[in-house]
Formats: C-alpha cells, structure tokens, sequence
C-alpha cells in the first residue's frame, strides 16, 4: 500500500462564509492601507502573483482580491480542483480532468489545455487556481496578450524564488525558449508579487508585496518591495508574533496612474514620485538632470563629488520598460524629499 501505517485521509475545508478583504483587515491578516493598495492594484488590472508554502493560505488571499474585481468584466478561473468563489455573476469556472486508467487517457484535459481555451472565450481577465507546470508559459502569454488583470498562485518562498520557479515551469514545456528571451517575458507579464506565509505561531500573513521591476545588469530578477513585515518580537507564553506589514518608502513605478485615477499612495510611498508630464518640484529639477548628465559634466549648483555620494535607483528614464511615461528616484538627498501628491 501506499500508506505503509494504514489509511491516511487529508481534507481541505474551507468556511462556509465569504471571506473578503475587509475580514482579512479585521482579522489582521491585512492593514488598511495595503487593502487598499491591493484593490487599487485590481482595479488597474496589474497582473498579479499570490506565492507561498503549502497551506499558508495563498487561495483565500485570492478569493479575497478577486472581490475587487468590476461585476462587468467576464472572468474565467481554471483550477485542478474547484476552490475558488468568485462572486460575479459573469464567471466560467473550469476544472482539468485526470484519465484514471490508460484506456481513457485520451480525456483527459490539463490546466495548459483549459489555459489555451479560455483564450478563445473572451474573458476581460483569467485567474489559474496554481501553476506547477508547463501551463506556466501559457499563463504568461495571456498576460503578455491583451488578458491585463489576470492572477495565479505557486509554491515559492520569495518574490525572487517566485520568479525562477516560473522560469523553471516554462521550460517544462515543449517550447525551447532561451533563458534570456524567457527571462523577459516573465519581466514582462508580472506586475506584483504577493508573499503569503505561515508564520511559526500558526497566524497565516501577508509578509512582503514586491513589484516585478525588470532584469538587471546580469541578467538576474529585480523586484522592488513595496511592503515588507516588521517582526517585533514574540507575547510571552502564548508565543505569538508580534509584528506589523509597512510601506517601505519605495514608490511603484506605476504609481503616477494610480495618482490619476484618484488613489493616494501611503506617504511612505509618495515621496520622490516624480511624473513626466506634470511640473517638476523646485529643488528636483537640479536633481533630475544631475542624473541625466553625461560622466564629468553635471549640469546643476552640486559638485562631481557630492553629486558621486547621491544614492539612486536604476530606473530613472522618460519611460520604464513597459513604456509608462514616468521615472522614479527612490532615494533622493535627505533635505530634497517631497510629496507631489498632497
């Protein structure tokens, strides 16, 4: 037998009532500002990757999120086994089938077959309950195809770890892609990264949300972390960690969109937000062309050696590479940090 001890048997149950992202504020799982900030994050259709372990609780995160989803938009979910509750009433909810012996081994039909027909149904957004194969790269094209907003979830322990699984997955499939062009794409399609773990004290926690930021020099996966968890320490005798999820100060490149639209980042995250379609602060404007000034030639009042000790970021540029029309200084001087968005 499989089971040496005897029969062993696993449920997965899951509670009876929805759980939105307001029960998971209440609970603590979430702080306010980063609901709203995931919400916002749906409403502009980012594409985005929930990772965890086993059981630390990445479907009901996803559940939640969906809830920010428009009723109008027309959603359809591929899963192994049907977990998710969405509650829009234009949903289409697929389920892969297994052949159970070898004389039906021609029914069955995988995630990467649902992936590929979901594609032909018109759906404003896919949501794929877990990638763990070669239906990965299928995901990334329909994210990287006009399907914006789209979700998934793995098994990975870091937003970095997230990104080489995926690529892992990719080359699983039967397509030989090169490393680098694949690297790419993956850049390409992922927007956010969500990190959900169980903590050591049972409490299931959103610990870090990263933005996918580009390649770097080498070639190597850049995520910027928006969010990170502070631990503070444990409650004696009960052991339970003690500890909070904060902005880290790191404004999203996209963050000029959502200040169109009307949504006010945490104040961590507003400052050094610069757009290049509207007024440059006074103070910045020195800073900006000091960074777009050729090696030994810096335009500004500041000298080549202060000017060499200027902590900055490597996306600074009229566009980043998806094409936004935008720039962001992460670490602007000490005395120069403003809030365009007050």
């Amino acid at each position: 037998p499989m089971a040496v001890d005897g029969v062993s048997l696993s449920i997965r149950k899951f509670p009876s009532r929805q759980i939105t992202i307001d029960s998971m504020v209440q609970a603590g799982q979430l702080t306010p500002e980063l609901a709203k900030f995931l919400s916002e994050c749906i409403h502009k259709r980012l594409n985005i990757i929930v990772c965890g372990g086993t059981g630390s609780g990445k479907t009901t995160l996803m559940n939640a999120l969906s809830g920010a989803i428009s009723p109008d938009e027309r959603i359809v979910t591929i899963e192994d086994s049907a977990e998710l509750k969405l509650q829009q009433p234009h949903v289409v909810r697929l389920e892969s089938k297994v052949a159970t012996t070898a004389d039906n081994a021609h029914h069955a039909v995988s995630i990467r077959d649902l992936v590929k027909n979901a594609l032909r149904m018109r759906p404003d957004r896919i949501i794929v309950g877990e990638s763990r194969g070669a239906e990965a790269l299928d995901v990334l094209q329909a994210m990287n195809t006009g399907h914006d907003g789209s979700m998934t979830t793995l098994h990975a322990n870091h937003a970095v770890d997230a990104m080489h699984r995926l690529e892992t997955m990719c080359l699983m499939s039967d397509i030989n892609l090169p490393v680098g062009p694949l690297r790419a794409q993956i850049m390409s399609a992922i927007d956010v990264v969500v990190q959900q773990n169980r903590l050591r004290d049972g409490s299931r926690r959103i610990v870090g949300v990263y933005e996918a930021e580009g390649l770097g020099s080498q070639g190597e996966y850049v995520m910027r972390p928006l969010f990170e968890f502070q631990y503070r320490g444990e409650e004696p005798g009960s052991q339970r960690i003690i500890g909070e999820l904060t902005s880290t100060g790191r404004a999203p490149t996209f963050a000029a969109d959502m200040a169109a639209r009307g949504f006010k980042l945490p104040a961590a995250c507003r400052l050094a937000t610069v757009s290049w379609t509207g007024r440059l602060v006074p103070g910045l404007a020195t800073f900006i062309g000091l960074i777009f000034a050729p090696p030994g030639r810096l335009g500004g009042n500041l000298p080549l050696d202060v000017a060499q000790h200027i902590p900055f970021h490597q996306h600074v540029g009229p566009t980043d590479p998806r094409g936004r029309n935008l720039a962001v200084v992460d670490h602007p001087p000490q005395g120069d940090r403003v809030d365009l968005h007050q």
